[in-house]
């Protein structure tokens, strides 16, 4: 399902999360999702807070632990409506001391708030992420970039598979390569179908439980990453035609 129909079912059903991690490279499509839940929430520009990354007004570095305070202090005041929006474009580009502020927030945020996250690649403080609503953003429903080198490692060698799964378990990053790996696997469904994508996502969610019951995960990983490499093989070669 595409971040919007996500967003529109949310909508629909009033049941919004309080935080959302829009990932993907597409910043046009990124904006168009934040101005649909400005709408739908019927949220005023004056209740609207922005966080911009510093090359965006002509500096560079990471997003100043200042900027956030200014957002939270911003977001702790009384709406003029009912409800206000807090949007932070670049959150990849959150060093640990802005990105605990934050944190904190999000942890217990206010009643009346929403906050949208939006980056373009997966660099997001993990204790972050695990607060957020994570879409994955593509304007026209095939795998952005981050996708295909998610479903790419599967169509290696195994050398190379080997090597990238002792990585990914070193640097404790096997539950966000499955998060992107999930994701790319519901976009092909939906894009192309076929039986091969729905036996693979099978394989991810087992490979999580597995990892979630205490088994080794990088062997975990590696085994998976074998089998669903049958599977989409065809199919990711499709995409990258």
């Amino acid at each position: 399902m595409k971040a919007k129909e996500i967003l529109e079912n949310e909508a629909k059903s009033g049941s919004w999360s309080h935080a959302y991690l829009l990932v993907g490279n597409d910043s046009q499509a990124i904006d168009e999702l934040i101005a649909f839940i400005k709408r739908e929430k019927r949220i005023s520009d004056v209740d609207l807070s922005v966080v911009r990354p510093p090359d965006e007004t002509g500096r560079s570095g990471d997003i100043k632990v200042e900027e956030i305070r200014r957002l939270i202090h911003e977001v702790h005041l009384s709406p003029y409506g009912k409800e206000r929006l807090a949007v932070v474009y670049g959150c990849d580009r959150l060093n640990q001391s802005s990105g605990n502020v934050l944190l904190k927030t999000l942890e217990e945020p206010p009643g009346s708030v929403t906050f949208v996250l939006a980056a373009s690649c997966d660099s997001v403080l993990p204790t972050i992420k695990s607060r957020c609503r994570l879409l994955r953003v593509s304007s026209d429903g095939r795998p952005d970039e981050a996708y295909i080198d998610s479903l790419g490692l599967l169509t290696r060698d195994f050398a190379t598979i080997s090597k990238e799964c002792d990585r990914l378990a070193k640097e404790n990053e096997i539950e966000d390569y499955l998060d992107s790996l999930e994701q790319a696997l519901r976009q092909l469904m939906l894009a192309d179908g076929g039986v091969g994508c729905g036996l693979a996502l099978k394989e991810v969610l087992k490979a999580r439980k597995s990892i979630r019951g205490n088994a080794n995960s990088r062997l975990v990983l590696e085994n998976m990453a074998l089998r669903i490499g049958l599977l989409v093989s065809k199919q990711l070669a499709g995409k990258r035609k």
